[in-house]
């Protein structure tokens, strides 16, 4: 689950740091990703 998560914070780094996630957007991909995994 770990490489989906990975996948993801890669797709958003383009964004900059106005789009980083905050930690409960972390925690909530977390968890989406353990449940797909």
């Amino acid at each position: 689950g770990g490489t989906l998560l990975k996948s993801i914070l890669e797709a958003e780094k383009p964004r900059g740091e106005a789009g980083r996630f905050n930690p409960q957007e972390l925690r909530a991909l977390s968890e989406l990703a353990k449940r797909l995994a």
